[in-house]
């Protein structure tokens, strides 16, 4: 068992704290992403009203150690020099691609569909053609796995569909398109905001789509087309500015709120946060879900049908919605921004009660369509898979004097004795306003089978807490999901 099994989750090693300068984006930047969102709607429409992350760094000095329109040059294998400039210059590049900004977001290992790219407007006076577009790919987030493309002009520009033709190559991008069951991929910028998708390639906004990757430098590429916040390595800690940044559809003026996210485990990828709910927010969730509460129900796979719900689950639960209330509303706005997803991908909220000696054995917030072959209601809402839980955000409501942990038997491929077994893996202890993020997906789409985890028996005490599900699809196509879950 990991010591983060003691009551609170405690850092296992000092863990590298990044900072966050107080700059803004530039009005350039804010106009051009809205004219492209306005052809797309791709983008997060807020950056026109409220986008203060502009760049997160360590070193403030390191983004400005490059005057505009200098060159670096180096010695390339075959003999030539290579004099690569930003044609923006550093002080307009929002996340210049150095050590500083990859320390965030590379990582030791491979994460399967995650990808950090490096775009930079080059030239090289020995080359014919002297001015080119350079990508650098550190592929699936690995730090020694690295790949550099050059993009020449056509016509006497960039062109997009050009690089995007490249970018698929390299990442093997073009393959998804065959696959069903997968949503297609997208680019963010470090902080989550949705820059471009898949089926953008029109020539007319190819200036716009350039101009925000060589302004940004250094994006994201997720394969399974959602953001997910980067693990990095565990106890990893990232200041994070709510509503500074809303995801699409998100409309918000609330006031700053900075939390931390600490990354518990990368095998599953866990975080934890800190104080995001307020003690009158948990008590109020309380009082409005009790009158309500009932013994919980599941969605049974088809090697379970027959069996009650009670061999799983013994709390209570009832699923509470925002409309018309102002609180949840505004905790819902916050989630979405916590997470950068559209708000409209979350299910109502299901809040949970146990009482001494009440659990959950392990399982998959996902829906695994092998397991639902039987069940064509299932198979139907999340369409055979393509539609899936992407994250679940767990609100602790309560303290808990003994019991009741959040536990994840699989951590790091750990493997349970049995289904309720809470001694394998990694706990978190419940504690008021306390809310861990667990993503079921993998950046690839696929679902993580390390995501299996459990609620421990209470052994003293109460417990209260609620599920913010998180989709990869938007409120419509879950509505199916939602209704059976509350009916059964």
């Amino acid at each position: 068992m990991s010591n983060v099994e003691a009551k609170k989750v405690t850092p296992r090693a000092s863990a590298k704290t990044v900072t966050t300068t107080g700059g803004g984006f530039s009005m350039w930047v804010k106009l051009t992403l809205a004219v492209i969102s306005l052809f797309f709607g791709i983008l997060t429409p807020p950056l026109f009203t409220r986008a203060e992350e502009a760049a997160t760094t360590t070193n403030d000095e390191d983004t400005a150690s490059t005057p505009s329109g200098t060159e670096e040059c180096t010695t390339n294998p075959d003999g030539t020099s290579s004099c690569a400039y930003s044609t923006l210059g550093s002080s307009d590049t929002l996340f210049p691609c150095n050590e500083d900004i990859l320390d965030q977001y590379l990582h030791e290992d491979a994460v399967p569909g995650y990808h950090v790219v490096c775009f930079s407007a080059a030239h090289n006076p020995e080359k014919a053609a002297k001015d080119f577009l350079q990508v650098t790919y550190y592929l699936e987030g690995f730090r020694n796995k690295t790949v550099t493309q050059t993009f020449p002009k056509f016509k006497g520009k960039f062109s997009w569909k050009h690089i995007k033709f490249g970018l698929e190559r390299k990442l093997k991008l073009e393959m998804k398109e065959w696959m069903d069951g997968f949503q297609p991929w997208a680019i963010f910028t470090p902080l989550g905001q949705r820059v471009i998708d898949a089926g953008v390639d029109d020539p007319e906004t190819d200036d716009l789509i350039l101009d925000v990757l060589l302004r940004f430098q250094t994006v994201l590429v997720y394969e399974g087309g959602q953001f997910i916040w980067p693990g990095v390595k565990e106890n990893f800690l990232r200041p994070v500015n709510l509503y500074s940044i809303m995801p699409m559809g998100d409309l918000s003026n609330r006031p700053d709120q900075v939390v931390t996210l600490r990354t518990l485990s990368l095998h599953p990828l866990v975080i934890v946060v800190e104080d995001f709910l307020t003690s009158e927010e948990c008590d109020y969730i309380q009082k409005i879900a009790e009158p309500d509460m009932e013994y919980s129900n599941v969605v049974l796979r088809d090697d379970d049908h027959g069996r009650p719900a009670s061999d799983f689950r013994t709390s209570q639960s009832t699923f509470v919605r925002s409309t018309g209330d102002p609180t949840l509303l505004d905790i819902e706005f916050r989630t979405a921004s916590l997470v950068r997803v559209p708000r409209q991908h979350q299910e109502d909220v299901q809040v949970l009660r146990y009482g001494p000696g009440e659990k959950y054995d392990h399982h998959h917030d996902y829906f695994d369509p092998n397991a639902y072959q039987n069940d064509p209601d299932t198979l139907e809402a999340i369409d055979n898979g393509r539609h899936n839980r992407l994250a679940t955000v767990l609100w602790y409501l309560s303290e808990v004097e003994q019991g009741g942990e959040t536990a994840f038997p699989r951590y790091e491929n750990a493997v349970p004795m049995t289904m309720q077994d809470c001694e394998a893996g990694i706990k978190v202890k419940p504690e008021k306003g306390r809310v861990i993020i667990f993503y079921s997906l993998l950046p690839n789409g696929k679902p993580d089978p390390l995501s299996l985890h459990g609620a421990c028996p209470v052994e003293e005490g109460v417990k209260w807490a609620a599920n913010k599900w998180v989709w990869n699809v938007p409120r419509e196509f879950i509505h199916k999901v939602e209704y059976r879950q509350k009916e059964e």
